[in-house]
């Protein structure tokens, strides 16, 4: 179906693709595309191949899809525009970040830091047996972790509960 009466809108884009009818379905009665064939589309509007693979992990980090299975959609694609830096996204995006900017600080980590591959939000325990924390990224073997802190912890009541936390267990 073509929308010809459509009228151009700062907040969206209207873009024109084949769509297989296996990559609609119907959610409350409107037809929208399925998850695979939204977010490949969205990877390749978006320009970077880090933030293409930030997209992918946070549709991951979102429960809707898994990075191994949007690999294997992706895998399946013939000669699309923009596919090969779908590709490159895939082989760099996690299911294990929580947000953007921890995304972004993983890569950054990895790529720029040139560090080994951190365990991604993994708990701590002491010897004890008690949690000590759950840090973004953690090598193990270093003793070292990365902590994000974004404007999120500048809250008043989040700023508290991280002072305390750090007063409580000052080795954090």
């Amino acid at each position: 179906v073509v929308h010809s009466k459509l009228h151009p809108d700062p907040r969206s884009t209207v873009t024109q693709d084949q769509l297989s009818c296996t990559e609609r379905i119907v959610v409350d009665g409107v037809p929208v595309t399925t998850v695979q064939r939204a977010l490949f589309d969205e990877v390749r509007r978006i320009d970077g191949v880090r933030e293409k693979a930030n997209a992918i992990s946070m549709a991951a980090a979102a429960r809707l899809i898994s990075v191994q299975l949007f690999g294997r959609y992706v895998a399946l694609r013939g000669p699309w525009t923009g596919i090969q830096g779908a590709r490159d996204a895939v082989l760099l995006a996690t299911d294990d970040c929580r947000s953007p900017q921890e995304f972004r600080m993983y890569l950054c980590w990895l790529l720029d830091a040139g560090l080994p591959e951190p365990l991604l939000n993994r708990e701590v325990y002491d010897l004890d047996g008690r949690l000590i924390g759950i840090p973004d990224l953690l090598d193990v073997e270093a003793g070292l972790a990365g902590e994000y802190q974004g404007a999120d912890h500048k809250s008043p009541e989040q700023h508290r509960d991280d002072a305390t936390r750090r007063a409580t267990r000052p080795n954090q």
